[in-house]
């Protein structure tokens, strides 16, 4: 098995975070035209895109996770680094 190198794994990452900000961007987009939130109920400020983007985040990170249990095992112990 020949490691990967910090700079492969970094290329990956930003390809696959490429991919993610595109569909979470298209989330967000139909969450706004759903009529599950009523705009008018925020004001002009942060609060509704953190709202949105805390929901879009939790839905991505479970889309995410290893399927190996070593690699679960793993990215929960990074995630609380």
């Amino acid at each position: 098995m020949k490691a990967q190198t910090k700079k492969q794994a970094l290329k990956k990452i930003k390809e696959l975070l490429s991919t993610a900000n595109r569909n979470m961007i298209k989330d967000a987009e139909l969450m706004l035209d759903s009529e599950t939130i009523n705009l008018s109920k925020y004001e002009d400020n942060y609060l509704l895109p953190k709202i949105l983007i805390s929901a879009i985040l939790e839905r991505e990170a479970n889309g995410w996770l290893p399927l190996k249990a070593s690699a679960y095992v793993e990215a929960k112990r990074l995630a609380n680094y």
